[in-house]
């Protein structure tokens, strides 16, 4: 009995209680308000959004939402409830179906996204208050398509700035048009955008907690600098965080964002010098500053001051050597603590540079320094410097030998070989002649500005060097699949057939070396080439460029084999002499001569004597491609002629009739 009247005793508090906090909810329910509807021309009939207007501070937003009743279907409840957040009066914000084409569209990304604000140009939307409508755009029941309300690929904006208590009517809207946005591609530069172009998020009320902040490492100097770390466990924050100075205003030292709930760190680097001090920090929400863990830690910054440059062990690592007319040498060093910029310079010469390093760690460093020759004999005194700092330098020069690199002559240049009618194996005649430079001399000699003429031209370009005792091949193009790659292309013109005259020019135009050709050389399409030696001595010789995998012109009939005939000898009755030899010529260079008795089985062997008795025979001759045994020439044959003798006749004499 008691426990029932002490309820009755406290009914009007409760009830008291539960009136002034629904008159409150209630009260807010009429300060938000549809301030506007768009469906865009963009991909995907995009963007698609509701714009949402306060006409009132609102202290907590979540009370609202909302929904879209889609083709006249009729409501489909509250699809999207705003989340727990303020919003002060005259601040609008959006509600898109998507962020890419609404960020084309309008130049900004809507503060939310929900599937709910996939509306077309005949979709109603209801705003929800504590479950219940209090705003209405177009008519749930019915689609829009031809009504007064409809905005297909337009907009509609609330005129009155307020509720209609969810009694839609058109006279408070201000509508684009069907269709008034088509062909525009942005808000901006739409002939009639949508009038309210700007928007203010609502702010998000956090259930923020900031703590165990913790120094995990103290200042360390890391060469001129000092570095600390800070941890911090945090929950329900925005994922923003501030790293402060609690005594200098909360001035941010460091920041972190997009943080999980956990533990975040923050890794500070101080510039230095540093002095040794103490530094109190915290962590704080940059998006709510009364979530701050409020139990400052001091930090301890040690003296970290400027670490002094030195180099060391300057050494000549390779003297001066020749490279062609070029001298060539190296010099390392050690360096620490400097800038990383470091210059090799030449004492001698008021430290003018000779070469430069960038960028360098610490530890051994090298340059390589090239002098244009021709050089004569000297010696240099070098340094190295940092050319941060020019008080930072090796201080004990050392002495480069540099030797005498002459301009290597010449003279001894020649024409070694060349090519005027290449066979078809090689490639096409005009597209794969081509030229060999030899350089018999003990040093490599610079070609630049050396010109080939007459028959054809070709200027060799700068820092073309042909190297001691060796080649350099020049061809008129890269099409040629049966020979090497040439080393420069390509020669101005042709090599003539019928024969011309190829000179090779130095600079000055003087003539290094010449030869003249005719097809009575040789190498006239038969895969070979001309080779030359120093004293312009021709010959006909395998091309050093053929690659082997080709056959020669074989187009012309085998060489037959040479019959000796057979005699009877006198007064013998067995016949003698007959031969068979091997040709008076051989196969072209690259095929191989065969012979065959009856024209099908074939032999590198010959027989060389044949039956005196008879019957004849025919010795067939062909020569045939040695990378290739498909290929054959026109075969030659040629046949034995045995010999016969008549046998002895009976003698008969005369004697006188007396006998004598």
């Amino acid at each position: 009995m008691s426990i029932r009247k002490n309820l009755v005793a406290l009914l009007p508090t409760l009830l008291l209680f539960l009136t002034v906090n629904n008159q409150s909810a209630i009260a807010q329910c009429g300060d938000l308000y549809i301030a506007g509807v768009i469906d865009g021309p963009l991909s995907g009939g995009n963007p698609k959004g509701v714009l949402f207007c306060a006409s009132a501070n609102i202290a907590d937003l979540s009370i609202y939402g909302f929904g879209s009743a889609n083709n006249g279907g009729g409501t489909d409840g509250e699809e999207f409830t705003f989340p727990t957040s303020t919003l002060n009066a005259g601040d609008c914000f959006w509600v898109a179906n998507e962020s890419t084409e609404f960020n084309n569209w309008f130049g900004f990304t809507p503060c939310f996204t929900d599937s709910g604000a996939t509306i077309n140009g005949d979709d109603a939307i209801e705003l929800f208050c504590n479950g219940n409508v209090v705003d209405l755009f177009g008519d749930i029941n019915m689609g829009g398509s031809g009504l007064c309300w409809d905005y297909l690929d337009g907009w509609a904006a609330n005129n009155m700035s307020m509720q209609n208590g969810g009694a839609f009517d058109c006279n408070d809207y201000a509508f684009s048009g069907i269709n008034a946005l088509d062909g525009e591609t942005s808000n901006a530069t739409a002939i009639n955008p949508f009038p309210i172009s700007t928007q203010t998020c609502p702010v998000q009320m956090l259930d923020c907690a900031i703590t165990n902040v913790t120094v995990m490492q103290d200042g360390t100097c890391s060469g001129d600098d000092a570095s600390y770390e800070i941890c911090a466990d945090v929950t329900g924050g925005s994922g923003n965080y501030d790293l402060v100075d609690v005594d200098n205003a909360n001035a941010i030292v460091s920041s972190l964002t997009g943080q999980m709930d956990g533990t975040i760190c923050f890794m500070v680097t101080l510039t230095g010098p540093t002095t040794a001090a103490a530094l109190n920090v915290d962590v704080v929400d940059n998006m709510d500053a009364t979530c701050i863990s409020g139990s400052p830690v001091a930090v301890t910054i040690p003296a970290c001051p400027i670490t002094t440059c030195s180099i060391t062990n300057v050494t000549v690592m390779a003297d001066g050597s020749c490279s062609g007319n070029d001298a060539t040498y190296t010099i390392c060093a050690d360096v620490a603590a400097g800038s990383g910029n470091y210059d090799l310079v030449d004492t001698g010469n008021g430290n003018a540079v000779l070469a430069a390093l960038s960028a360098q760690p610490d530890g051994n460093i090298c340059f390589t320094v090239t002098l244009t020759g021709p050089t004569t004999a000297s010696t240099i005194s070098v340094d190295v410097l940092d050319n941060g700092d020019p008080s930072c330098i090796g201080g004990s020069p050392t002495t480069v030998t540099i030797p005498v690199c002459p301009i290597v002559s010449s003279s001894d240049v020649f024409i070694s070989e060349l090519s005027y009618d290449p066979c078809g194996d090689q490639g096409s005649d005009g597209d794969c002649e081509y030229i060999i430079l030899t350089n018999p001399s003990a040093s490599a000699v610079d070609l630049t500005g050396f010109t080939i003429t007459n028959a054809v031209t070709f200027t060799f370009p700068a820092g073309t060097m042909i190297p001691a005792g060796g080649t350099l091949s020049i061809g008129s193009s890269t099409n040629c699949t049966g020979l090497a790659a040439f080393d420069l292309a390509s020669l101005g013109g042709s090599l003539g057939n019928g024969g011309e005259t190829v000179d090779l020019l130095d600079p000055n135009e003087n003539i290094v070396y010449s030869v003249t050709y005719d097809p009575g050389d040789g190498a006239d399409g038969n895969c070979m080439a001309l080779c030359y030696d120093q004293s312009g001595t021709v010959s006909e010789c395998p091309s050093s460029l053929d690659t082997g995998g080709m056959c020669p012109d074989l187009s012309a009939p085998a060489p037959p084999v040479i019959i000796t005939e057979s005699t009877c000898p006198s007064g013998g009755t067995v016949p003698t002499g007959g031969l068979i030899e091997l040709p008076a010529t051989d196969c072209p260079t690259g095929s191989t001569l065969e012979f065959s008795e009856d024209g099908m089985n074939w032999s590198q062997t010959l027989t060389i004597m044949y039956d005196q008795d008879g019957p004849p025979q025919t010795i067939s001759t062909r020569c045939i491609c040695d990378s290739d045994p498909t290929m054959i020439s026109q075969i030659s044959g040629i046949s034995t002629n045995p010999g016969s003798c008549a046998g002895c006749a009976a003698s008969i004499s005369t004697f006188p009739a007396n006998g004598n």
